[in-house]
Protein backbone atom coordinates (compact mmCIF):
# COMPACT_ATOMS: atom_id res chain seq x y z
CA UNK A 1 0.00 0.00 0.00
CA UNK A 2 1.14 3.72 -0.88
CA UNK A 3 -0.31 5.91 1.67
CA UNK A 4 -1.56 9.24 0.12
CA UNK A 5 -2.99 12.41 1.73
CA UNK A 6 -6.55 13.33 0.83
CA UNK A 7 -7.24 16.11 -1.72
CA UNK A 8 -9.80 18.12 -0.26
CA UNK A 9 -11.76 21.21 -2.51
CA UNK A 10 -9.48 24.30 -1.06
CA UNK A 11 -6.22 21.97 -1.52
CA UNK A 12 -4.06 24.18 -4.39
CA UNK A 13 -2.28 22.56 -7.49
CA UNK A 14 0.14 24.47 -10.22
CA UNK A 15 1.43 23.06 -13.39
CA UNK A 16 4.19 24.08 -15.64
CA UNK A 17 4.59 22.19 -19.89
CA UNK A 18 4.05 23.99 -23.39
CA UNK A 19 1.86 25.34 -25.06
CA UNK A 20 1.52 26.63 -28.21
CA UNK A 21 2.75 30.31 -29.08
CA UNK A 22 0.58 32.74 -31.42
CA UNK A 23 2.08 36.36 -32.17
CA UNK A 24 1.61 37.85 -35.30
CA UNK A 25 3.63 39.07 -37.64
CA UNK A 26 6.89 37.27 -36.18
CA UNK A 27 5.49 34.10 -35.27
CA UNK A 28 2.11 33.60 -37.72
CA UNK A 29 2.91 29.89 -36.89
CA UNK A 30 2.24 27.54 -33.88
CA UNK A 31 5.61 26.99 -32.02
CA UNK A 32 5.49 25.55 -28.67
CA UNK A 33 7.12 27.43 -25.83
CA UNK A 34 7.08 27.01 -21.76
CA UNK A 35 3.87 27.30 -20.01
CA UNK A 36 3.02 27.90 -16.90
CA UNK A 37 -0.74 27.11 -15.23
CA UNK A 38 -1.44 28.98 -12.55
CA UNK A 39 -2.37 27.75 -9.20
CA UNK A 40 -6.09 27.16 -8.41
CA UNK A 41 -7.88 25.37 -5.79
CA UNK A 42 -9.80 21.71 -6.37
CA UNK A 43 -12.96 24.18 -6.53
CA UNK A 44 -12.00 26.41 -9.27
CA UNK A 45 -15.38 27.99 -9.86
CA UNK A 46 -15.36 27.37 -13.60
CA UNK A 47 -14.95 23.94 -13.33
CA UNK A 48 -17.63 23.26 -10.54
CA UNK A 49 -20.00 25.61 -12.79
CA UNK A 50 -18.76 23.37 -16.31
CA UNK A 51 -19.47 20.15 -13.97
CA UNK A 52 -16.14 18.64 -14.68
CA UNK A 53 -15.84 18.11 -10.18
CA UNK A 54 -15.73 14.95 -9.08
CA UNK A 55 -16.04 15.36 -5.22
CA UNK A 56 -18.18 13.34 -2.12
CA UNK A 57 -20.88 14.71 -0.98
CA UNK A 58 -21.37 13.36 2.21
CA UNK A 59 -17.64 12.20 3.19
CA UNK A 60 -15.41 15.40 4.10
CA UNK A 61 -12.33 16.63 5.72
CA UNK A 62 -12.21 19.73 7.55
CA UNK A 63 -15.53 20.55 6.53
CA UNK A 64 -14.79 20.02 3.29
CA UNK A 65 -15.66 17.62 0.27
CA UNK A 66 -12.79 14.45 -0.41
CA UNK A 67 -12.02 14.79 -4.21
CA UNK A 68 -12.99 11.82 -6.12
CA UNK A 69 -11.48 9.92 -9.06
CA UNK A 70 -11.93 11.26 -12.33
CA UNK A 71 -11.96 14.84 -11.07
CA UNK A 72 -11.04 17.44 -13.11
CA UNK A 73 -10.32 21.54 -12.03
CA UNK A 74 -11.72 22.50 -15.44
CA UNK A 75 -11.01 24.87 -17.78
CA UNK A 76 -10.43 28.64 -17.60
CA UNK A 77 -7.33 27.88 -15.91
CA UNK A 78 -5.08 30.38 -16.39
CA UNK A 79 -1.80 29.31 -18.68
CA UNK A 80 0.92 31.76 -19.55
CA UNK A 81 3.68 31.82 -21.56
CA UNK A 82 6.12 33.98 -20.00
CA UNK A 83 8.46 33.80 -22.75
CA UNK A 84 5.69 35.22 -25.06
CA UNK A 85 3.01 36.48 -22.58
CA UNK A 86 0.87 38.74 -25.29
CA UNK A 87 0.05 35.25 -26.61
CA UNK A 88 -3.15 34.66 -29.13
CA UNK A 89 -3.12 31.09 -28.35
CA UNK A 90 -4.55 32.08 -25.10
CA UNK A 91 -8.05 32.33 -26.53
CA UNK A 92 -7.81 28.21 -27.20
CA UNK A 93 -5.53 27.43 -24.25
CA UNK A 94 -7.86 28.80 -21.04
CA UNK A 95 -11.46 27.94 -22.35
CA UNK A 96 -10.40 24.48 -23.31
CA UNK A 97 -7.47 24.04 -19.95
CA UNK A 98 -7.74 20.53 -18.08
CA UNK A 99 -6.11 19.85 -14.85
CA UNK A 100 -7.21 16.30 -14.13
CA UNK A 101 -6.17 13.42 -11.55
CA UNK A 102 -4.37 10.89 -13.00
CA UNK A 103 -4.40 8.08 -10.05
CA UNK A 104 -7.17 7.28 -7.55
CA UNK A 105 -7.72 4.39 -4.61
CA UNK A 106 -9.94 1.80 -5.69
CA UNK A 107 -9.96 0.27 -2.42
CA UNK A 108 -11.05 3.16 -0.75
CA UNK A 109 -14.19 4.92 -1.66
CA UNK A 110 -16.66 7.75 -0.77
CA UNK A 111 -19.95 7.80 -2.12
CA UNK A 112 -20.05 4.86 -4.46
CA UNK A 113 -16.24 6.15 -6.03
CA UNK A 114 -12.54 5.91 -5.42
CA UNK A 115 -11.03 8.48 -3.87
CA UNK A 116 -8.68 10.79 -6.38
CA UNK A 117 -4.90 10.69 -5.48
CA UNK A 118 -2.90 13.69 -5.90
CA UNK A 119 0.81 14.56 -4.40
CA UNK A 120 3.79 16.01 -4.74
CA UNK A 121 4.77 12.54 -5.88
CA UNK A 122 1.56 11.71 -7.50
CA UNK A 123 1.13 14.22 -10.37
CA UNK A 124 -2.23 15.39 -12.10
CA UNK A 125 -2.63 15.48 -16.25
CA UNK A 126 -2.42 18.98 -17.29
CA UNK A 127 -3.21 20.18 -20.85
CA UNK A 128 -0.35 20.96 -23.18
CA UNK A 129 1.15 20.86 -26.59
CA UNK A 130 2.49 19.14 -28.19
CA UNK A 131 1.32 16.61 -25.86
CA UNK A 132 -1.02 16.67 -22.78
CA UNK A 133 1.47 15.11 -19.44
CA UNK A 134 1.19 14.43 -16.28
CA UNK A 135 3.15 18.19 -14.67
CA UNK A 136 0.21 18.97 -12.60
CA UNK A 137 1.21 18.99 -8.32
CA UNK A 138 -0.73 19.01 -5.73
CA UNK A 139 0.68 21.70 -3.73
CA UNK A 140 -1.34 21.89 0.05
CA UNK A 141 -2.67 18.12 0.33
CA UNK A 142 0.33 17.10 2.35
CA UNK A 143 -1.10 19.30 5.25
CA UNK A 144 -4.05 17.05 5.57
CA UNK A 145 -4.48 14.63 8.18
CA UNK A 146 -6.61 11.89 6.54
CA UNK A 147 -4.34 9.04 4.34
CA UNK A 148 -5.58 6.27 2.00
CA UNK A 149 -3.86 3.51 0.82
CA UNK A 150 -3.06 3.07 -2.99
CA UNK A 151 -2.69 -0.65 -3.54
CA UNK A 152 0.20 -1.26 -6.62
CA UNK A 153 -2.72 -1.71 -9.50
CA UNK A 154 -3.63 1.27 -8.54
CA UNK A 155 0.00 3.12 -9.35
CA UNK A 156 0.23 0.70 -12.32
CA UNK A 157 -3.27 2.15 -13.95
CA UNK A 158 -2.15 5.50 -13.44
CA UNK A 159 1.13 5.44 -15.24
CA UNK A 160 -0.15 3.81 -17.72
CA UNK A 161 -2.49 5.31 -18.62
CA UNK A 162 -0.33 8.73 -18.55
CA UNK A 163 2.35 6.76 -20.73
CA UNK A 164 -0.34 5.77 -23.05
CA UNK A 165 -1.99 9.27 -23.45
CA UNK A 166 1.58 10.94 -23.86
CA UNK A 167 2.63 8.57 -26.07
CA UNK A 168 -0.55 8.88 -28.32
CA UNK A 169 0.11 12.81 -28.55
CA UNK A 170 3.38 12.32 -29.64
CA UNK A 171 3.36 10.13 -32.04
CA UNK A 172 -0.36 11.79 -33.86
CA UNK A 173 0.47 15.65 -33.03
CA UNK A 174 3.67 15.23 -34.69
CA UNK A 175 2.15 13.97 -37.83
CA UNK A 176 -0.33 16.29 -37.74
CA UNK A 177 1.92 19.13 -35.85
CA UNK A 178 4.02 19.10 -39.34
CA UNK A 179 0.75 18.95 -41.32
CA UNK A 180 -0.53 22.53 -39.93
CA UNK A 181 3.21 24.33 -40.04
CA UNK A 182 3.06 22.84 -44.02
CA UNK A 183 -0.42 24.20 -44.33
CA UNK A 184 0.16 27.73 -42.26
CA UNK A 185 3.56 28.19 -44.66
CA UNK A 186 1.50 27.75 -47.66
CA UNK A 187 -1.28 30.01 -46.70
CA UNK A 188 1.49 32.69 -45.76
CA UNK A 189 3.30 32.13 -49.14
CA UNK A 190 -0.11 32.50 -50.83
CA UNK A 191 -1.10 35.46 -48.82
CA UNK A 192 2.49 37.47 -48.47
CA UNK A 193 3.93 36.14 -51.81
CA UNK A 194 1.37 36.28 -54.60
CA UNK A 195 3.38 38.47 -56.74
CA UNK A 196 6.08 38.00 -59.07
CA UNK A 197 9.76 38.54 -57.69
CA UNK A 198 10.02 42.25 -58.85
CA UNK A 199 6.47 43.34 -57.19
CA UNK A 200 8.04 41.67 -53.92
CA UNK A 201 11.16 43.75 -54.21
CA UNK A 202 9.14 46.62 -54.78
CA UNK A 203 6.57 45.59 -51.68
CA UNK A 204 9.17 44.91 -49.52
CA UNK A 205 11.07 48.22 -49.75
CA UNK A 206 8.01 50.22 -48.72
CA UNK A 207 6.32 50.77 -45.83
CA UNK A 208 2.83 49.42 -47.79
CA UNK A 209 4.79 46.07 -48.40
CA UNK A 210 5.35 45.56 -44.46
CA UNK A 211 1.91 46.46 -43.64
CA UNK A 212 0.09 44.00 -45.88
CA UNK A 213 2.79 41.18 -44.80
CA UNK A 214 1.43 42.56 -40.97
CA UNK A 215 -2.13 41.49 -42.09
CA UNK A 216 -1.26 38.30 -44.21
CA UNK A 217 0.31 37.22 -41.23
CA UNK A 218 -3.19 38.29 -39.12
CA UNK A 219 -5.11 36.44 -41.36
CA UNK A 220 -2.82 33.51 -41.01
CA UNK A 221 -2.89 33.43 -37.10
CA UNK A 222 -7.11 33.63 -37.11
CA UNK A 223 -6.94 30.80 -39.03
CA UNK A 224 -5.36 28.57 -37.04
CA UNK A 225 -6.83 29.89 -34.63
CA UNK A 226 -10.47 28.89 -36.07
CA UNK A 227 -8.47 25.61 -37.21
CA UNK A 228 -7.80 24.47 -33.56
CA UNK A 229 -11.23 25.98 -32.19
CA UNK A 230 -12.64 23.23 -34.46
CA UNK A 231 -10.27 20.41 -33.65
CA UNK A 232 -11.19 21.24 -29.25
CA UNK A 233 -15.30 21.48 -30.60
CA UNK A 234 -15.63 18.19 -32.48
CA UNK A 235 -12.61 16.34 -31.09
CA UNK A 236 -10.54 16.54 -34.64
CA UNK A 237 -9.44 19.00 -37.56
CA UNK A 238 -7.41 16.94 -39.59
CA UNK A 239 -6.52 12.84 -40.72
CA UNK A 240 -4.13 12.60 -37.76
CA UNK A 241 -6.06 14.19 -35.18
CA UNK A 242 -9.05 11.95 -36.24
CA UNK A 243 -6.80 9.10 -35.81
CA UNK A 244 -5.32 10.05 -32.44
CA UNK A 245 -9.18 10.52 -31.44
CA UNK A 246 -10.22 7.45 -32.51
CA UNK A 247 -7.79 5.89 -30.83
CA UNK A 248 -8.15 7.76 -27.85
CA UNK A 249 -11.99 6.80 -27.57
CA UNK A 250 -12.09 3.47 -28.93
CA UNK A 251 -8.90 1.91 -26.98
CA UNK A 252 -7.22 4.22 -24.20
CA UNK A 253 -9.99 5.94 -22.75
CA UNK A 254 -12.59 2.09 -22.55
CA UNK A 255 -9.54 0.51 -21.25
CA UNK A 256 -8.53 2.91 -18.24
CA UNK A 257 -12.44 2.58 -17.00
CA UNK A 258 -12.35 -1.30 -17.47
CA UNK A 259 -9.23 -1.21 -15.53
CA UNK A 260 -10.53 1.23 -12.88
CA UNK A 261 -13.67 -0.43 -12.25
CA UNK A 262 -12.02 -4.18 -11.83
CA UNK A 263 -9.59 -2.65 -9.36
CA UNK A 264 -12.81 -0.98 -7.07
CA UNK A 265 -14.71 -4.24 -7.80
CA UNK A 266 -17.46 -1.74 -8.70
CA UNK A 267 -20.63 -2.47 -10.16
CA UNK A 268 -19.76 -1.77 -13.80
CA UNK A 269 -16.63 -4.01 -13.57
CA UNK A 270 -16.27 -6.06 -17.08
CA UNK A 271 -18.11 -3.20 -19.03
CA UNK A 272 -16.61 -1.68 -22.16
CA UNK A 273 -17.87 1.66 -22.75
CA UNK A 274 -16.86 4.15 -25.50
CA UNK A 275 -17.69 7.56 -25.24
CA UNK A 276 -17.54 10.44 -27.45
CA UNK A 277 -18.24 13.83 -26.95
CA UNK A 278 -18.55 17.31 -28.81
CA UNK A 279 -18.80 21.24 -27.72
CA UNK A 280 -17.30 23.50 -25.74
CA UNK A 281 -17.14 23.07 -21.48
CA UNK A 282 -20.38 25.09 -21.08
CA UNK A 283 -22.08 23.59 -23.96
CA UNK A 284 -21.56 19.76 -24.98
CA UNK A 285 -22.98 16.88 -25.55
CA UNK A 286 -21.82 13.06 -25.47
CA UNK A 287 -22.95 9.38 -26.31
CA UNK A 288 -21.87 6.53 -25.03
CA UNK A 289 -22.11 2.80 -25.77
CA UNK A 290 -21.72 0.05 -23.04
CA UNK A 291 -21.09 -3.82 -23.66
CA UNK A 292 -22.50 -4.86 -20.12
CA UNK A 293 -23.89 -8.14 -19.14
CA UNK A 294 -26.11 -6.48 -17.39
CA UNK A 295 -28.75 -5.49 -19.17
CA UNK A 296 -29.69 -2.05 -17.23
CA UNK A 297 -25.85 -0.54 -18.57
CA UNK A 298 -26.02 -2.06 -21.63
CA UNK A 299 -26.85 -0.18 -24.88
CA UNK A 300 -26.59 3.89 -25.79
CA UNK A 301 -26.48 6.49 -23.12
CA UNK A 302 -26.47 10.26 -23.21
CA UNK A 303 -25.70 13.61 -21.60
CA UNK A 304 -25.98 16.67 -22.20
CA UNK A 305 -24.36 20.14 -20.64
CA UNK A 306 -25.46 23.83 -20.65
CA UNK A 307 -23.99 26.60 -18.57
CA UNK A 308 -24.80 24.98 -15.11
CA UNK A 309 -27.03 22.02 -15.76
CA UNK A 310 -25.75 18.14 -16.88
CA UNK A 311 -28.73 15.94 -17.44
CA UNK A 312 -27.46 12.39 -18.34
CA UNK A 313 -29.62 9.42 -19.51
CA UNK A 314 -29.23 5.87 -19.01
CA UNK A 315 -29.71 2.76 -21.64
CA UNK A 316 -33.39 2.59 -19.52
CA UNK A 317 -34.35 6.03 -19.47
CA UNK A 318 -33.29 7.09 -15.69
CA UNK A 319 -32.23 10.50 -15.53
CA UNK A 320 -29.73 12.12 -13.27
CA UNK A 321 -29.32 15.74 -13.53
CA UNK A 322 -26.08 17.44 -11.86
CA UNK A 323 -25.60 21.20 -11.19
CA UNK A 324 -22.54 22.95 -9.98
CA UNK A 325 -21.19 19.40 -9.87
CA UNK A 326 -23.74 18.27 -7.55
CA UNK A 327 -26.37 16.10 -7.69
CA UNK A 328 -29.88 17.17 -7.76
CA UNK A 329 -33.26 15.94 -7.52
CA UNK A 330 -35.03 14.46 -10.75
CA UNK A 331 -38.45 16.18 -11.64
CA UNK A 332 -40.70 13.15 -12.42
CA UNK A 333 -40.90 12.99 -16.59
CA UNK A 334 -44.05 12.37 -18.04
CA UNK A 335 -44.96 9.33 -19.20
CA UNK A 336 -44.24 8.29 -22.82
CA UNK A 337 -41.77 10.60 -22.68
CA UNK A 338 -37.98 11.23 -22.66
CA UNK A 339 -36.01 13.93 -21.14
Amino acid sequence: MIGVKVNICTDLSAGVLMHNVLLPPPIPVPVPSLSIEMAVNQDWPPGEFANTHKRAATVQHKGRRIVLEGHDCGPMIPDVTPLFPLNYFYLIMWPFSSRKFTFSASTVQADAAPIGCAALFLPMMTCGDPISAPTGIALSSWTNTVEVGMTGTDLAIGLAYAAASVALDSIFNKIGGASTVRQVRQSVSRAALGATSRQLAQRAASEAGRHVAEQSARRVVAGTLAREAVGRVVGFNDGASAAKRAVSVGIIDPLAGFARAEAANAPSAGDWTVTYSVGVPFANASGSVTNSEDASRRGFSRQTTWLNEQTAVSPTGAVQRTRNSVAVATPVVVAGRRP
